[in-house]
């Protein structure tokens, strides 16, 4: 299991723009990272990071003049009591910006290292006075052509930076140890820019919601019940045909807004819908409910398929599951 990143981890994020002495840069920058709960690009918090993650960023250039040729990110590698933070980066390359809401595999245009630029990421970590820091550069080689082949003036450098994961004992803390606070981006054109990420829940990633439902059919008035996921099932001994549900929270979390749908197929075309109502409309963690439903039949083959749907209480995420029974008449 990942663990989760204990404290708010403070990555140092430093963004230097080699500039000529002599011509004053016109670009504007700007730098987000991708916050993965709200599903949009930020330059403010991002939310919720655990230990082996790859965080997206990218640092947007608005009317890229092709003065700044260089650009240094460094990243927060090991703090002054041994926790490390981003151990590693990859996926380097530039392209289009895309819309707010759209990641790293939105863009439609993707320049990668080569003709255009380079990126120089074999550095070993740099000591600082608070610790370590993993830096890495774009270096621009022809600004034109990049311009070019992206199609806009308008682009950005994109990257993922790799959150350590380690169990060792101290110094090899891995991020979920990082004791600072944020995570800070600073740049020679833009001044500084803060994008801190918020750590999530100490017990780790919430688990995922779960719903199970199982549909038994019976062909003698409930004496004896039949899973008969396949045709052509039980044979037919007399109406009313019986029907059982039984749906239970398989998950960790509470389950609300339990409802289903039940369809009843003769020889392959729907005949009926029931909306099956429940006993519980919430399941807690391991509860179940037993429904029964009945038809009458006059022939051929059927199959009755329920599905059961419900809602995670703690993250509003919708679950759902089915299943069916067969049963004909020879």
């Amino acid at each position: 299991m990942r663990k989760p990143i204990a404290v708010a981890l403070a990555l140092t994020l430093l963004l230097l723009l080699v500039l000529p002495t002599t011509v004053a840069a016109k670009t504007r920058w700007d730098l987000e990272g991708w916050r993965i709960d709200a599903g949009k690009w930020m330059d403010g918090l991002l939310f919720t990071y655990y230990e082996d993650d790859l965080v997206q960023y990218r640092l947007k250039g608005f009317g890229y003049d092709g003065v700044d040729t260089e650009i240094l990110i460094r990243h927060d590698y090991q703090d002054a009591d041994g926790a490390y933070g981003v151990d590693w980066v990859q996926d380097f390359f530039v392209g289009n910006q895309t819309k707010r809401t759209e990641d790293m595999s939105y863009v439609t245009t993707k320049v990668f290292p080569g003709a255009y630029f380079s990126v120089d990421s074999s550095a070993p970590p740099v000591e600082t006075s608070n610790g370590y820091e993993l830096q890495f550069k774009f270096i621009v080689l022809d600004a034109v052509g990049l311009k070019s082949a992206v199609g806009s003036d308008d682009i950005a450098f994109y990257w993922r930076a790799h959150l350590a994961v380690t169990d060792s004992p101290p110094p090899d803390y891995g991020s979920s140890y990082w004791n600072g606070a944020s995570l800070h981006a600073h740049t020679s054109v833009s001044g500084s820019q803060d994008v801190p990420i918020k750590t999530p829940p100490q017990e780790g990633p919430p688990p995922e919601p779960c719903i199970d439902v199982v549909k038994e059919v019976s062909v003698d008035g409930g004496v004896t019940w039949d899973d008969a996921n396949t045709s052509p099932g039980p044979t037919f001994l007399g109406n009313p045909v019986q029907f059982k549900i039984v749906v239970t929270n398989c998950g960790e979390t509470t389950l609300e807004n339990i409802h289903f749908i039940d369809v009843l197929y003769k020889d392959g075309s729907q005949i009926a819908t029931l909306s099956v109502v429940p006993n519980k409309t919430t399941l807690t963690s391991g509860e179940s409910d037993v429904i029964y439903v009945e038809y009458t039949a006059t022939g051929c083959v059927y199959e009755n398929v329920v599905t059961a749907f419900g809602v995670c209480a703690e993250s509003d995420i919708p679950v759902q599951d089915v299943d069916s029974a067969w049963f004909h008449i020879p």
